[in-house]
Order: C-alpha cells, then sequence, then structure tokens
C-alpha cells in the first residue's frame, strides 16, 4: 500500500470546497457516481455488489490507518513536549531592569501545562497495539469519525463516556462500540476515574462540637439571722433641713 511507501493519510487534500483527508475523498468520490450511489443494493448485479464489497473493506483499512496514524501523531507530539521540559532551562524571563529598592520578580517556571503524568506515555504506547485502549488522554488534534474516518460535510459529536473520541452518526457510533471501542472507552473512563481522585482535593467534613449547658444552681435559703440583719434599716444619713 501507499502507507509502506511513506504516504501520509492525514495529509489535507482538497474535496470539494473544503479541504480534508483521502477518506472524504474517496467517500465525496462515491457520492459522484449515480449507480453506486443512488441505487440499492439488491438491484445491483453481482459484479457490482462484489465491487462495493471490496470498496467497502478498502475504506474500513483506510479508517484504521487513520486512526493509528493519528494515535502515532499524538504520541510523537507528547515526547516533543517532554523532550522540551527536561533541556529547557528554568529560568527563561527576559532581562529587565528594575526602579531602584523593587525587587526583580522570581523566575517564571513551567507550569502543570507542560507536566505529563508518568503513566501517559506507556499509555500511549499502547495506542498501537491490538484490544488496548487507544483513545486519547488528550482532545485530539484531529476530529474524525471514529469508525469511518469521515471529517468534513459531516456533524461530530463527542463521545459521552470518554470524551476523546467523535462520530458522525447513531449508526458509526454502535457500530465502533461492538467492534472497537467498548473495551477501550471502559479502560480510559476508569482511568481518568483514578487519575481525577487521586488529584482532587477532598472537601473537609464539618467538625462537629459539643456545648454543654451547665444549669445555674439555685440560691441557699437565708437562715433566720441572716434574714434579720437583712430586714434592719440603718439610717445614718440626716435627711432633716437643718
Amino acid at each position: 500500500m501507499l502507507a509502506d511507501a511513506g504516504a501520509n493519510i492525514l495529509m489535507q487534500v482538497p474535496v470539494g470546497d473544503v479541504m480534508g483527508t483521502a477518506i472524504d475523498f474517496a467517500y465525496f468520490s462515491f457520492q459522484l457516481d449515480v449507480r453506486f450511489a443512488h441505487t440499492p443494493l439488491h438491484a445491483l448485479n453481482m459484479q457490482e455488489r462484489d465491487l462495493l464489497k471490496k470498496w467497502r473493506q478498502l475504506l474500513a483499512l483506510m479508517a484504521n490507518l487513520l486512526r493509528k496514524s493519528a494515535a502515532l501523531m499524538q504520541r510523537k507530539s507528547l515526547d516533543m513536549e517532554q523532550f522540551l521540559q527536561m533541556t529547557a532551562p528554568e529560568d527563561q524571563t527576559p532581562i529587565k531592569r528594575f526602579a531602584p529598592g523593587k525587587s526583580p520578580p522570581k523566575p517564571v517556571k513551567y507550569t502543570h501545562y507542560f507536566y505529563i503524568p508518568p503513566l501517559l506515555s506507556a499509555f500511549l504506547t499502547a495506542l498501537l497495539k491490538p484490544r488496548d485502549c487507544k483513545s486519547f488522554l488528550r482532545p485530539p488534534s484531529l476530529k474524525f469519525c471514529y469508525y469511518c474516518g469521515r471529517s468534513v460535510f459531516m456533524k461530530l459529536t463527542v463521545c459521552g463516556r470518554c470524551q476523546r473520541v467523535y462520530f458522525c452518526s447513531k449508526s458509526c457510533k454502535m457500530k465502533a462500540w461492538d467492534e472497537i471501542h467498548k473495551e477501550e472507552c471502559l479502560q480510559m473512563a476508569a482511568y481518568l476515574d483514578a487519575h481525577q481522585k487521586r488529584f482532587s482535593c477532598k472537601p473537609r467534613k464539618p467538625r462537629t462540637v459539643t456545648i454543654i449547658r451547665y444549669k445555674p444552681e439555685p440560691p441557699k435559703p437565708l437562715t433566720k439571722a441572716e434574714q434579720d440583719m437583712a430586714n434592719q434599716i440603718y439610717l445614718k444619713e440626716n435627711y432633716s433641713l437643718n
């Protein structure tokens, strides 16, 4: 095939008035053929049915090659980011003059945007292996139907579980789920849930405080002598006008 000779299936080619992939061009050319595009299968002769079957097999091979090429491109971009992360200096702030009495700001270090989890490289290596997770940890740079490979003249919807692949129709979504996407989607969802639980901050539970209220003791009854002393009134002040 052309892929063995170094052809890139991800290369953009003109498809009508827009740019698309070789798969988009194949579907566009098929729609121009009135005999195959607008004739039901039972109305075709045996030779035409055999030709249509081989054409569908070729499109399935191209879609599989497109998925592998997109995964390989994603892995290469992540490897390049890892290389830049290890080789780039810590301080890349330009030299500026500051007013006297003001201290220069701290050097800017790489943030979490350049951080790649350790399991990411091993996980992306499994993209090219059969029966392993083939989805993307990041939103893919190329948006195409994960089953048929089409990207133009179609409305793509993201997978509701893994949020990493797209589908052009419900038919492609159901076929991809039964053939290639079920196992990898469940693996991806489990990995993302474990990763989020590992790095998410758990909210603190409210502390329960026990308040013990003591009842005031009733006043002790006064003795008879204390009552007599309290009832005595000593008029020491002189309130006369003299």
